[in-house]
């Protein structure tokens, strides 16, 4: 069997957009798991995590927005993509999810070839920051280390806050 493209958790309530998305994301090559509370989730994340989490806003109990802000304010899933999938398209909805720590959000009824699309830019941009760490040691020995570290540390807060800002310079990297 073919290893999956990536690990997707989907915090849904309705059972049949869960199993359609499902039944797609499936059959694009994903593993995913799905289940249907916000309290489902937090179980599902105290063991592997996924890649990805697509996540609705409206769940019974904690709201989609409550978890987000649960899993941004936690170290061990901060760095998680979420794609808020949504029936709420106004843009102060948008507008919120996206302010809450969304990094891409997309509303019901979405196609399945832009929902593809998202996924794939998204694994795509997280993969590029985690996939070229910079090593302080082949630019000038030990004592360059911690400055770089540091240099690092605040390049990818940036970049984990709204992945790549297309006005992003040098010079943002050392306010910050």
């Amino acid at each position: 069997m073919p290893k999956a493209l990536a690990d997707i958790l989907f915090v849904d309530d309705e059972k049949d957009i869960g199993f359609l998305t499902g039944a797609f994301l499936a059959r694009s090559g994903y593993k995913l798991r799905q289940v249907r509370s916000a309290d489902a989730a937090v179980a599902a994340l105290k063991g592997d995590l996924p890649d990805i989490i697509l996540l609705d806003i409206q769940l019974p109990g904690i709201s989609g927005l409550e978890l987000l802000a649960m899993l941004r304010r936690d170290a061990r899933t901060a760095d998680i993509p979420v794609i808020m999938l949504t029936v709420l398209g106004d843009e102060p909805h948008k507008l919120k999810g996206l302010g809450s720590g969304a990094d891409d959000y997309l509303v019901k009824p979405f196609s399945e070839a832009e929902l593809k699309a998202r996924v794939a830019i998204l694994l795509r941009q997280r993969g590029l920051v985690h996939r070229v760490p910079l090593r302080a040691e082949s630019l000038g020995g030990p004592g360059v280390s911690q400055g770089l570290a540091g240099f690092q540390l605040k390049k990818n807060r940036l970049l984990h806050k709204r992945w790549i800002k297309p006005d992003l310079h040098v010079p943002s990297l050392r306010s910050g």
